[in-house]
């Protein structure tokens, strides 16, 4: 689509990296299809597709300094193993075996990695009152 040297530029220019310059260039291209004749609004549009992947990527960031982990799939499922492990008692080994039987999880998390994971973030189990 563009040379390295005019992607680097672009890329430095709107402030994004390379995979959300790509996403930028195909929504953009794909609104720009539809559309039969320039004006204005075509512009604006363009900018709020600029915003909105902008605006995911900061979205991104401040959850992985949130939930204390870089491991993608240790963020997705993070609110699910706070609540596997706080309030449901389960350990490390039972969350895992809970990932792979209900979301299809097979590679990327260790049970090191998930400790790790629930140490770095404080997870403490609640206490039940009978």
């Amino acid at each position: 689509m563009f040379t390295s040297k005019k992607k680097a530029t672009y890329q430095k220019l709107l402030g994004l990296d390379e995979s959300g310059l790509n996403e930028f260039a195909k929504r953009y291209s794909h609104y720009l299809q539809k559309q039969e004749i320039m004006s204005s609004r075509v512009i604006i549009n363009g900018i709020f597709i600029l915003e909105s992947i902008i605006k995911a990527k900061v979205e991104m960031s401040a959850e992985k300094t949130y939930w204390k982990t870089k491991n993608i799939i240790l963020l997705k499922y993070a609110k699910e193993i706070k609540y596997l492990y706080e309030e449901k008692g389960f350990g490390s080994s039972k969350i895992l075996l809970h990932l792979k039987t209900n979301h299809a999880v097979k590679k990327g998390i260790s049970k090191s990695t998930l400790d790790r994971f629930i140490k770095n973030n404080n997870f403490k189990r609640i206490q039940n009152s009978v």
